[in-house]
């Protein structure tokens, strides 16, 4: 296993470990089939005991999350990133003052653990809650404002796509005048007459950009 040793030779940091996790993992099925690599790395920092799993979904994307406990204290650090992961669900613990630590996890494992400061914005969660009882499509509503005042982008995750014309309409003007428009929605349905419904909308959405 990978080693960092200082100048007097002690093991500053080292992984102890990396185990697959995915019982189903299947090289020839890794892209997008399922079997995809999902390992789970174990490394030691100096007093600090480290855990990353990687649980991606080939080619939809990566989903990482990331454990450091100090030995001998209550002290915790953990983060969650990944372009699986919804913006405003990606955190972490982790400060500028851990760089030593993260620069040398990066060294040993390849993985980039980002610092609190990497996350902060000035985003905001906007609840809302709709009824099929009040005649007032409100869900439809939020959705059409926020595409119709769009200047940047406007990225979308949902497990269904099903929309009307009015949406379809927002949604291609939005690409077609420079807004970057991304959908991302499940490769492996749970289903079926859903899935089909949402596909049926691909090609004029790609159509138009």
């Amino acid at each position: 296993m990978k080693k960092i040793i200082d100048e007097k030779g002690n093991v500053v940091a080292e992984v102890l470990g990396i185990a697959e996790t995915n019982p189903h993992y299947d090289e020839r099925l890794s892209a997008n089939g399922g079997g995809y690599s999902q390992p789970t790395t174990v490394m030691r920092w100096e007093d600090w005991d480290v855990s990353i799993e990687d649980t991606p979904c080939g080619d939809f994307g990566t989903r990482i999350s990331a454990i450091a406990k100090q030995s001998g204290s209550d002290r915790k650090l953990s983060a969650y990133w990944g372009s699986m992961i919804p913006q405003h669900l990606r955190y972490s613990e982790f400060t500028e003052e851990d760089v030593r630590m993260l620069d040398d996890v990066y060294a040993l494992t390849g993985y980039n653990i980002p610092t609190k400061e990497q996350f902060e914005d000035d985003g905001y969660v906007q609840p809302y809650c709709d009824t099929p009882l009040d005649n007032e499509t409100v869900g439809e509503n939020v959705y059409l404002n926020i595409v119709s005042q769009a200047h940047d982008y406007v990225w979308i995750y949902t497990p269904y796509l099903i929309i009307d014309n009015e949406m379809m309409t927002a949604l291609t003007l939005a690409a077609k005048s420079g807004v970057d428009v991304r959908i991302v929605t499940p490769g492996i349905p749970d289903k079926r007459i859903a899935y089909l419904l949402t596909r049926s909308c691909y090609r004029q959405l790609i159509e138009s950009g």
